[in-house]
Parts: C-alpha cells; sequence; structure tokens
C-alpha cells in the first residue's frame, strides 16, 4: 500500500487536483473500522461509549413498558457515570412510570377480587395501588368505602382523606370524609 501523500502527489502531477479523495480499498476500510472499535474500547472513552449502551438498551425497554429491565440499564448506566444528567432524568421518569403502571394493576386486581366478592384481596391490592400512587383517588376512595363497611373507621379515613388530597374539586369525595368524621365522632 503506498503511502496516502505520493498518491495525492501523483494526482496532482497528472493535472487531476479537482477530484476528491481516493476511495479506500476493503483492507483499508476495514483497518478503520476496527481501529473505531478499539477505540470505543479504549478506557479514556469506554465509560461514554458504556453509558450509551445502556441508554439505548433502557429506552428500548421502556419503549416496550419494560420497566424493571429498563431500571436495571439505567442503574447501571448511573453506576458507571453517575454525573450524566440524560440517565438521571430517565431513570426519574421511568421510576415514575413503573410506579404508575403498578398502581393501575393493583387497581385492575381489586377490581377483579371485587367482582368475584373476595373483599380481602381487594383491600390489598388497593392498598398496594393507594402507596405506589398517592394520587389515585378512585383507589383511596374505593378502600376508604370496604373499610367503612367492615366499621375500621379510623383507617377509613385515612383513605378517604388521601383521596381529597388527590382530588379536592369532588365534592362526593368531601362529603364522605366527613361522613366518616361525624361517624368517628371528630
Amino acid at each position: 500500500a503506498a503511502n496516502h501523500f505520493v498518491r495525492a502527489a501523483a494526482r496532482g502531477t497528472e493535472g487531476n487536483s479537482t477530484s476528491g479523495p481516493e476511495p479506500k480499498s476493503q483492507v483499508e476500510a476495514s483497518r478503520e473500522l476496527e481501529r473505531r472499535r478499539r477505540l470505543a474500547h479504549h478506557p479514556y472513552l469506554a465509560k461514554a461509549t458504556k453509558v450509551q449502551e445502556f441508554l439505548v438498551n433502557a429506552k428500548a425497554h421502556v419503549a416496550a413498558k419494560e420497566y424493571s429491565q429498563a431500571i436495571t440499564h439505567l442503574t447501571k448506566a448511573s453506576q458507571v457515570d453517575p454525573s450524566h444528567s440524560e440517565v438521571k432524568a430517565l431513570l426519574v421518569e421511568v421510576r415514575r412510570s413503573a410506579e404508575l403502571a403498578r398502581s393501575d394493576s393493583s387497581y385492575e386486581h381489586a377490581l377483579e377480587a371485587l367482582t368475584r366478592g373476595d373483599d380481602d384481596l381487594a383491600i390489598q391490592a388497593l392498598r398496594v395501588s393507594v402507596s405506589a400512587n398517592p394520587l389515585n383517588f378512585k383507589a383511596a376512595h374505593k378502600i376508604s368505602l370496604l373499610l367503612e363497611k367492615r366499621r375500621e373507621v379510623r383507617e377509613a379515613i385515612s383513605f378517604a382523606q388521601k383521596a381529597v388530597d388527590a382530588v379536592p374539586e369532588k365534592v362526593d369525595l368531601r362529603l364522605h370524609l366527613a361522613h366518616l368524621l361525624v361517624e368517628a365522632g371528630m
């Protein structure tokens, strides 16, 4: 393989000075590709490459709504580069999305349990739903009604208050809370 400078000088003497660089041969292209691969794994550059790999994998899992796998990849990325702002922001967003999905799923399980007449399982699922998403006023209200039916008024008040805090403009939630407070003598 002749030197690039020698080839350029030869082209210049032929009078063809306006043509661009000579196309690379197959061997040169493979060598350049190999150099880029080695450079990507160089200790100084490996950190950024690894973080980008984790980010790409995490985004693919988020698109598929596989939040636990996405959190795993983002956690690994944050261990490689704790100051990476995109990783931090995406990790917060994915954790929030995972909690919302868990809350919705638990609420659906609770409704299924209620249709089967299993109040105990419904109460457990509603507790999980409210703990995963305190703004899930439907779950908080539903568990408050179930606990009131069981005469567990103090705990029913707690969930009724969470429902009112989540959506203060809903009058029926406020009336239910007031009814529970009167019933408890507060």
